[in-house]
């Protein structure tokens, strides 16, 4: 089974659909007909084939790939018009790198619900308090691609960017300032609880986006074992926290 496995994974993007069913037949019920399946519905959900996609979907077994949960919702938007934005963001946000299925998905509903903006900034924050910056660029060029320039200064020197005379009344304003803080916040923590303190912030963010940088200066905090982390975190409103902010907490 392995051996069939790896040799058509390697050309399944060539492979005829019949050659992939005998596979499926041949080894039904093992490990690698729903690896193998899971690599197709991949496939299918990038070309966009929402029939194939649909019917090997309800074959899947295993149903841990969050990718192919997101086309899922994604194809499922498409059918009924159903806003999928809550789940979506559910896998999305749990993905720490960049990916290809909850991205579409997102794309999509940002198209049809402008609602889904606040999940597509909040997995532009996560990715800069990881520091993923595909991810960050990713997020960013949905909701504001005129902005990647002036993100790229961001991560490489953000308290220089928070230091311009800038009004963070728009909210792409307020998203840019907010990543700056959560940049500064992994570099330095206290320095970016400093900097959050001032009121100037406390007048032009509003309590979600404050409460998410808290917990990104608590989360670094813990990570550095510093004393300070639990009365950063006391600063935020837990119901704006994201899970990785609240296990750090814990």
């Amino acid at each position: 089974p392995w051996a069939a496995y790896w040799e058509l994974s390697a050309r399944l993007g060539e492979a005829p659909a019949s050659e992939i069913q005998d596979f499926f037949s041949r080894y039904h019920g093992t490990y690698q007909e729903d690896r193998l399946r899971a690599e197709w519905l991949l496939l299918l959900g990038r070309n966009r084939d929402w029939g194939m996609f649909n019917r090997e979907y309800a074959r899947y077994r295993m149903g841990d790939d969050r990718s192919i949960r997101c086309y899922a919702l994604l194809a499922e938007h498409l059918a009924t018009g159903q806003d999928t934005t809550a789940q979506v963001k559910d896998h999305w946000l749990g993905l720490r790198e960049a990916d290809e299925g909850c991205a579409a998905a997102a794309e999509q509903l940002l198209k049809d619900h402008t609602s889904s903006r606040l999940m597509v900034w909040q997995r532009a924050r996560l990715g800069m308090e990881n520091d993923r910056l595909k991810v960050v660029n990713q997020a960013v060029e949905m909701v504001s691609p005129s902005s990647l320039k002036t993100l790229h200064q961001i991560y490489l020197h953000p308290t220089k960017f928070l230091g311009d005379k800038l009004t963070a009344l728009q909210t792409k304003t307020r998203e840019l300032v907010v990543l700056a803080l959560i940049r500064q916040a992994y570099l330095d923590p206290a320095g970016a609880a400093k900097e959050l303190d001032k009121l100037r912030w406390k007048t032009q963010l509003n309590q979600e986006e404050r409460s998410w940088v808290w917990g990104v200066i608590g989360k670094r905090a813990a990570q550095k074992l510093l004393p300070e982390a639990a009365d950063y975190f006391q600063r935020a409103h837990s119901s704006h926290l994201h899970e990785e902010h609240l296990a750090w907490q814990v």
